[in-house]
């Protein structure tokens, strides 16, 4: 009787942290007060796989960058909109007042060389300036009909203001290599774990003992049979994979849709998702950069075994 070793090293970000999960899900609801460095081995597992889950929440995709590139669009929009307007008055004969005045409040973009290619913070703090001389002209800009136009352009311009921000205190708290540490921290919690799993199965036999031992085998043979490559699957049946075919069922054999994507394996043979899921916070990116900014993270996917550092 022994535990089979699951090669966490060898799986993506995304699939060791749903594996790590699993495992943790099958081994928390059972105690052995005889054993006691079980619940010891136990607790240690479960608290470095939050840790690792933490870790790869910081390394997924940047949303705030994405909220940030809309309210960019709309500020664009906005100040070539009242741009627009301001050029269309200008076309009016020498004698009309509308033209002077659309002529000098072009001139502000001309002074301040405005253009909605430059950067996030060169655009920002552009439109900041130019807003300060708009406002002492709000009566001019009022009757040329651009004022409420440019007032929203500031709205946005403050919102783009805000994302970069959130972005900047969000990858201020990333530490460089924080998910590959947190990964090897899970992965030798789980090899004592295991250590102390088979010296339960030896010296303090059970029937609970033998159902841990069941469930997390049959967990090892799903992840070797789908999502290791050059792995035989132990289970009746399988055969090794190279990459694999996407499993279209649970070990258990019990059929439900777990919510779509890849099935999250259930060896207890209970129906249901059981926590642990494949995607766990964040689907298939493996641990990705962070949006357009360049913030990269933890890059440690693929098959290699996932520890490389982007």
């Amino acid at each position: 009787m022994a535990i089979k070793r699951l090669d966490l090293r060898s799986l993506p970000n995304d699939k060791h942290l749903g594996a790590a999960g699993q495992i943790c899900d099958i081994v928390e609801g059972f105690d052995f007060p005889s054993f006691p460095l079980f619940a010891t081995r136990k607790s240690e597992l479960i608290a470095r796989r939050s840790a690792e889950d933490a870790a790869y929440t910081r390394t997924v995709k940047d949303f705030n960058s994405d909220d940030m590139k809309i309210h960019d669009n709309n500020r664009d929009s906005y100040m070539s909109a009242a741009r627009g307007i301001l050029s269309g008055w200008a076309l009016l004969p020498e004698m009309e007042p509308q033209k002077r005045m659309a002529l000098q409040m072009l001139q502000v973009y001309k002074d301040y060389k405005f253009s909605t290619s430059d950067s996030y913070t060169g655009e920002t703090v552009k439109i900041e300036n130019m807003w300060q001389v708009f406002e002492t002209k709000e009566t001019v800009l009022r009757e040329l009909g651009v004022w409420e136009i440019l007032e929203k352009a500031v709205d946005e311009n403050d919102a783009v203001k805000g994302y970069f921000s959130n972005r900047i205190n969000e990858l201020a708290t990333r530490v460089i290599g924080e998910l590959r540490d947190a990964r090897m921290a899970t992965d030798d919690a789980y090899r004592a774990f295991c250590e102390v799993m088979d010296a339960l199965l030896v010296l303090a036999p059970s029937a609970d003992a033998s159902t841990i031992e069941s469930r997390l085998n049959a967990l090892t043979d799903y992840y070797k049979q789908y999502y290791l490559k050059g792995s035989s699957s132990s289970s009746s049946g399988g055969s090794s994979s190279s990459g694999g075919t996407e499993p279209s069922s649970n070990p258990s054999g019990e059929g439900g849709d777990n919510g779509g994507g890849e099935p999250t394996p259930d060896p207890s043979g209970e129906g249901g998702d059981n926590g642990g899921g494949d995607n766990n916070g964040g689907g298939d990116n493996n641990g990705g950069g962070s949006g357009d900014n360049g913030g990269g993270g933890d890059n440690g996917g693929g098959d290699d075994g996932g520890l490389s550092e982007g």
